[in-house]
């Protein structure tokens, strides 16, 4: 028995929606943090100096605010962190998430 084009076209389109399906339904195990330093006015902080560590493999990773005070990290992986914020003329703010 013959197979015709579109039958074959119709079930190549089908397998590579399934498999596109399966692809999608993998998860992931790290996560992301974004925040905005201000001042005690509200007033953002451009290039502060924040740092996240990681408190049970000691792991750091660093990131300088941009123009709007945001900062960003990714890749971060299931855990309890904590971050210091740092600029010239401030005092240092440490924070830790609660256990």
């Amino acid at each position: 028995m013959r197979v015709g084009p579109t039958r074959r076209g119709f079930c190549i389109l089908f397998f590579t929606i399934v498999l596109a399906c399966e692809m999608n339904a993998q998860t992931t195990t790290s996560g992301a943090l974004s925040g905005v330093v201000t001042d005690q006015i509200g007033a953002v902080i451009p290039a502060a100096h924040v740092q996240i560590k990681d408190i049970a493999r000691g792991t750091t990773q660093s990131a300088i605010t941009d123009r709007q005070g945001t900062y960003q990290f990714f890749f971060l992986l299931p855990g309890s962190y904590e971050l210091l914020v740092a600029m010239d003329s401030f005092r240092e703010e440490k924070c830790s998430a609660p256990r």
